[in-house]
């Protein structure tokens, strides 16, 4: 491609028309494209549902004329029975003074502030 002089209009022009109907032109063919697939698409599902074979339904027992109804008995234990046991918690509480020691035995010695009420560890 030759170098455009961008003084001369008129080669700008051509140049600028030439991209925009190339650019038009591609995507012409990319909106073509995504029709035909999606109709493509379309038709293969519909002729899918035509033409694969249909699953039987099971021979079901038709209902007789009289209801049975059935009273269960239910285990009044059957959570003391089934439920896992609570398990107890992994840690231990402890108040300000053992934090700060713990922190201090650990070399990390620290402080607390309090501020609105609430307790913010400092280093």
């Amino acid at each position: 491609m030759n170098p455009i002089d961008p003084f001369d209009f008129d080669q700008r022009r051509q140049a600028i028309l030439q991209l925009a109907l190339r650019h038009a032109d591609a995507r012409r063919h990319r909106r073509w494209i995504v029709r035909a697939g999606g109709v493509a698409v379309v038709a293969l599902i519909a002729i899918s549902i035509i033409l694969l074979p249909k699953t039987p339904q099971p021979n079901m027992p038709r209902p007789s004329d009289s209801v049975a109804i059935h009273y269960l008995q239910t285990d009044p234990h059957i959570l003391d029975r089934l439920s896992t046991p609570s398990a107890q918690p992994a840690w231990t509480t402890i108040n300000d003074d053992e934090l700060l020691k713990t922190l201090a035995d650990a070399g990390q010695p620290a402080g607390l502030i309090y501020v609105d009420g609430r307790a913010v560890l400092v280093q």
